[in-house]
Order: structure tokens, then sequence, then C-alpha cells
């Protein structure tokens, strides 16, 4: 399964879970998604980085926010 449709799947379980039961809150999540390529190594702290970006630019793109944290 490819990335973007793990996290879309994601996406939608959280939904549907919060549309159950009745609880004074609601459940999310914000994913940055980076792919590894072995012609080009990168360190795990480049690659977390990179996830990091991302994830606050789907955050500003989709919410209009990046949750009071900016990308460092």
């Amino acid at each position: 399964m490819n990335p973007l449709t793990l996290a879309l799947r994601l996406q939608e379980h959280l939904r549907a879970h919060n549309t159950t039961g009745h609880r004074s809150y609601a459940l999310s999540m914000s994913v940055g998604i980076v792919t590894y390529d072995p012609e080009s190594p990168t360190s795990i702290t480049e690659l977390l980085s990179r996830a990091d970006a991302a994830m606050y630019q789907e955050k500003r793109a989709h919410h209009g926010t990046d949750g009071g944290n900016p990308p460092p």
C-alpha cells in the first residue's frame, strides 16, 4: 500500500470514529510523507525534517494553520 493511500485510510477511520459516541473531543492527525531513495542516500534526521516540513505544508493547505508550531 502506498503511503498516501494509508494516510487517507487513517483519516477516514478517524472521521468515522469521531462520528460515533458522545465525546467532548475529536481525534485528528497530521501526516508528512517523504520517500527514501537508496540511490541518493539521506540521513534519518534529514528525512524526518522533510516529513515535518511536508506535514506543516499540508496543515496550512487544508486548515489554514500550522497548529501553533512552526516548522524547524
